[in-house]
């Protein structure tokens, strides 16, 4: 499966919002909309379409962690994963954050890869684990949090 993540445009950002989840997981992540209007006011945000091919499948938002441990150098946080509805139960997250954790390891600086995610959306939960984050007993905002090293 070729997955990639492309910079939103004037052309895509539309596309982008429109994508949604199921009905049942609206609780667990926040619209994209929402996501690039927070974008703004956090330096160094990157957010990215999530693209099988050339048709969009979701939303990806990452960038320097200044929440779930600012205090630890090299530390990155991966804030936002979504794909539609449509295209969901096909491997497009796993994708998704494989090509994440593969370019925050391209940055020279990284170290360690944070996120979190609704106790409640067990998922994700397993899908992290899955892809090597390990639970580090820590919520924020009652979301569980499990960090990833990206470096030895």
């Amino acid at each position: 499966m070729a997955i990639t993540l492309r910079e939103l445009t004037r052309d895509t950002w539309e596309e982008c919002i429109d994508l949604d989840v199921a009905e049942h997981q609206r609780y667990f992540v926040s619209s994209n909309l929402v996501s690039l209007a927070e974008a703004q006011f956090y330096p160094g945000t990157v957010c990215r379409a999530v693209y099988s091919d050339e048709v969009m499948v979701g939303f990806v938002m990452y960038g320097p962690d200044m929440e779930y441990a600012p205090e630890e150098q090299g530390a990155y946080a991966f804030v936002r994963l979504m794909i539609d509805r449509k295209y969901q139960r096909k491997g497009y997250g796993r994708a998704a954050i494989a090509a994440v954790i593969e370019a925050i390891r391209n940055i020279p600086d990284s170290r360690v890869l944070y996120t979190s995610y609704v106790p409640e959306n067990t998922q994700a939960g397993q899908l992290y684990a899955v892809m090597g984050f390990h639970p580090t007993g820590r919520e924020l905002d009652g979301e569980l949090i499990v960090r990833l090293p990206l470096r030895s």
